[in-house]
């Protein structure tokens, strides 16, 4: 290999290294931590009732997954949430009870609020999530701030959290 050759190489491998550290050193539209309700409507001619449910979301590149199954009724959903650098969102997934249901729900972000509409199921929802200012503050300043940082520490998962809401569960 010429010694020009060589040189560009290693000069479009650090430049493409920096480029990579860069952006994971700032953080993706839409990271954050995200609080609301889903509200979804029932279906009278499938006998489903109405039910709500309390999210919360840890949102870091733009992506928040899940899964749960209940081990007593086999009921399972997992789902992807996935923030794009335009603002739009999406919950993406998928679930199984007596038959397999399809997830999806899209919005935008407006104003530190996400309206996002859809369906669960054969249930037509509605969710609004707002992002709390001090929670993200404390996240991105941990996960953001210049230097060595120490290894993440042991954090429960949505589901153990006080007040927090595992995988919403259709009726």
């Amino acid at each position: 290999m010429s010694k020009p050759i060589f040189a560009m190489l290693i000069l479009a491998t650090a430049i493409s290294a920096a480029a990579q550290a860069q952006s994971q050193s700032r953080p993706s539209a839409g990271d954050g931590i995200w609080a609301g309700d889903m509200a979804c409507r029932g279906n009278r001619v499938h006998g489903t009732a109405n039910w709500n449910a309390k999210l919360r979301y840890d949102i870091r590149d733009g992506q928040y997954a899940t899964s749960y199954q209940n081990p007593e009724s086999g009921h399972k959903t997992s789902y992807n949430v996935n923030i794009d650098e335009t603002g739009r969102f999406s919950l993406i997934g998928s679930g199984f009870r007596t038959t397999s249901y399809d997830i999806r729900l899209i919005g935008q972000i407006k104003d530190d609020k996400i309206e996002a509409r859809g369906n669960w199921g054969i249930q037509d929802c509605t969710l609004s999530l707002k992002l709390d200012p001090i929670a993200t503050r404390e996240m991105l300043a941990s996960r953001y701030a210049p230097g060595p940082q120490p290894g993440p520490a042991a954090q429960p998962g949505p589901a153990a959290q006080p007040g927090l809401a595992r995988a919403p569960q259709a009726p």
